[in-house]
């Protein structure tokens, strides 16, 4: 989000950086619980998005290289599991009786 006012990309450029900037901390903070952690795969399409739009917008060449980074960054990150500290909900079989 904050590179389209570093390297002073404007118009649908600046638009996507700041939608997927704002949508991929949404998803980071959510995906930090356990219960959530499955939201983390949102990031990855969102990178994959960000390495797809730097070709189709009008980055400047500073800004293209730096969603590109952005969007490699990200499903690096996205692609690292934690440890499951404990097991929360049942799925289907809390809800169906027993037989």
């Amino acid at each position: 989000m904050a590179s389209t006012g570093v390297f002073g990309t404007g118009g649908a450029a600046k638009a996507n950086s700041v939608i997927c900037g704002a949508l991929a901390a949404s998803f980071s903070i959510i995906a930090i619980w356990e219960v959530t952690r499955g939201l983390r795969w949102l990031n990855t399409v969102i990178g994959c998005w960000l390495l797809i739009a730097v070709f189709g917008f009008d980055y400047e060449r500073s800004g293209m290289v730096s969603g590109f980074v952005a969007g490699l960054l990200m499903i690096a990150m996205s692609l690292v599991r934690g440890t499951v500290k404990q097991r929360t909900g049942g799925g289907w079989k809390a809800l169906l009786p027993h037989t």
